[in-house]
């Protein structure tokens, strides 16, 4: 729609009919009302702002009205329900009833930003493994090739490299839109966004034109939230049907990676890769041809429609292959020339807790911190370990509470099927009893497995690292970058890092 927005240096207003025709007819007597701002929360809530009442997983907005209306919304949209209460809403205030509104704040809030997604090349990445990752080699590539990216994901928003820390990995539809605005304002062409089921399912990727959509994996997580694997599924679909995708790059090793291939619409180019299969013959494609490992990182030989080269990555590890043929074909499909590609994914590094290295002393074990917190990928990381280790591989993990018990045992499978001796510590408990997550995740030993367990955290990590040999191994797996705890509520410093840094400060052979 051609509506008049009124710009007032970086901010909006609108007058409320315009910014919900299409959605819901205002009153006459409201129609005039101006809107300076969205918002989701009561508590942060700004006045002149249209707050939305939307149904959430376990209350509704409108138990919050009172409190908006307090700080002096400008009017309430909200959603019909069996937990929508009218009579909290004021007569003398708009209220606008919108059906369906949480998967309607997404357009909404783009039409109040003016669309500032048709402004800029966004590419999302979904997939229980390796968002991240995928994410944080695409701005870097980006960069070694000389265009500014903004990312949008678990370590951060802004900017690449300067990301300011949040809690989401994908933000509110609201706070996507006004992102995505500020990308736009600081003439930044390329974004990189974080996708998870949650974020899909919410609706908060709603309204974002997507170019570019990439698929890592599906595995085992989230079943805490998705009551069934088809619906975890079917959360990820939404990003591959998204109007106006030009590109799918989907990792077909992985049987719904497949699927998605399959059912991609006419007008999106499906770009499959591949670390064990020959796709030569597919329009477009790119997969490993050959892949070299040493100590000393990774030689990739990948053949594509757009030629052959050679990738030489200091990375190690399949799944780090895997990350980096997703990185190449969705550079590939975006226009840029292929040894540009080749040299830009070769100097890549690192990201910041993943498979990062922890320096000791030259007589003190090797010390990796690593984010994996599913059984995929505490099994992929444990393999790149258990084949460059010399002596024994030690893992310390734990489980997240109020999260996915489903997986717990098949964390520990994954262990002892891998590492020598696994220390059982603490993640994030959360509100839940630590005894209750350890009986879970020790469940999935066998008779024979070699574990022990140590609630606190620190102590574990320490235990692990001084009961290590030189030429041992010990992984930290579960946290990676983090830097908090979650324990009842209370979020306390600790960075696996540090500690394990602090630990080999100390250590003895």
């Amino acid at each position: 729609m051609q509506a008049r927005p009124c710009t007032q240096g970086p901010s909006f207003s609108w007058p409320l009919a315009d910014l919900l025709d299409g959605w819901a007819r205002v009153q006459k007597m409201h129609s005039d009302t101006v809107i300076t701002g969205l918002g989701l929360d009561s508590r942060t809530i700004e006045a002149g702002a249209l707050f939305f009442a939307a149904q959430g997983t376990r209350q509704h907005g409108l138990q919050y009205s009172e409190q908006a209306m307090a700080r002096g919304v400008a009017a309430i949209a909200w959603e019909p329900g069996p937990q929508a209460r009218e009579d909290c809403l004021r007569d003398d205030l708009p209220c606008i009833r919108i059906p369906d509104l949480q998967q309607q704040i997404g357009p909404i809030a783009r039409r109040f930003f003016r669309n500032p997604s048709q402004h800029i090349h966004v590419i999302g990445v979904t997939g229980t493994d390796g968002k991240t990752s995928v994410s944080q080699f695409l701005a870097q590539a980006f960069a070694q090739l000389g265009i500014p990216c903004g990312v949008v994901g678990t370590l951060g928003y802004g900017i690449h490299p300067d990301l300011e820390p949040e809690t989401c990995t994908t933000p509110d539809a609201i706070r996507m839109q006004a992102l995505l605005h500020g990308f736009f304002e600081k003439e930044t062409p390329q974004v990189v966004v974080e996708a998870s089921s949650h974020g899909l399912k919410q609706g908060r990727l709603n309204g974002v034109d997507v170019d570019t959509a990439i698929f890592t994996n599906l595995g085992h997580d989230h079943m805490d939230y998705h009551p069934s694997l088809e619906d975890y599924k079917n959360s990820k679909r939404i990003l591959f049907r998204v109007a106006g995708l030009q590109h799918a790059v989907i990792n077909v090793d992985d049987a719904f990676g497949r699927k998605l291939a399959e059912e991609a619409g006419n007008h999106t180019r499906v770009v499959p890769y591949s670390c064990s299969m020959r796709l030569a013959g597919k329009e477009p494609h790119v997969y490993a041809s050959n892949v070299s490992a040493s100590q000393k990182g990774t030689v990739i030989e990948i053949d594509s429609s757009w030629g052959s080269g050679v990738i030489d990555t200091r990375l190690c590890g399949k799944f780090n292959v895997s990350n980096l043929l997703a990185v190449t074909g969705a550079l590939l499909a975006d226009g840029h020339a292929l040894d540009e590609v080749i040299a830009a994914v070769s100097r890549v590094k690192t990201v910041p807790g993943r498979m990062e290295r922890v320096q000791g002393g030259r007589d003190a074990p090797s010390v990796l911190v690593d984010y994996a917190h599913t059984p995929q990928a505490l099994s992929s990381v444990l393999q790149v370990l258990r084949e460059t280790c010399g002596g024994r591989l030690w893992c310390v993990f734990g489980c997240g509470g109020d999260r996915d018990s489903g997986k717990r045992k098949y964390m520990a499978q994954a262990v002892e099927s891998l590492a020598d001796h696994a220390v059982v510590t603490d993640d994030n408990p959360r509100f839940e009893d630590p005894d209750d997550i350890v009986q879970d995740v020790v469940a999935g030993f066998s008779p024979a497995a070699s574990y022990s367990v140590i609630h606190d955290r620190k102590q574990a990590i320490a235990h692990a690292i001084h009961q290590a040999k030189p030429g041992d191994t010990v992984l930290i797996a579960g946290k990676g970058h983090e830097t908090l705890q979650i324990i009842e509520g209370k979020r306390l410093p600790f960075d696996d890092r540090k500690t394990a840094a602090d630990c080999l400060g100390k250590y003895l052979a």
